[in-house]
């Protein structure tokens, strides 16, 4: 019983570490669109947004591109 209570304990700890370290994180947001130039600008686009830290989220029905980095 006590080995069992004490692996209980452990998860919960594991648990709040992993929420809190998340919790405390910020994020900043950029919605953008390349704009016309085809494929070879649009992974040029998506490199420099990479480059500064962005990270792609989606491509919404319109073509625009949502990003996330976290806020600095």
């Amino acid at each position: 019983m006590k080995s069992i209570l004490l692996l209980i304990a452990i998860g919960f700890l594991f648990i709040g570490c992993a929420t809190q370290e998340h919790a405390s994180e910020r994020w900043e947001y950029k919605v953008a669109s390349p704009g016309p130039g085809g494929t070879s600008f649009e992974e040029k686009f998506l490199n420099d947004a990479g480059q500064d830290g962005w990270v792609l989220v989606q491509r919404d029905e319109r073509g625009r591109y949502i990003f996330k980095r976290p806020k600095k």
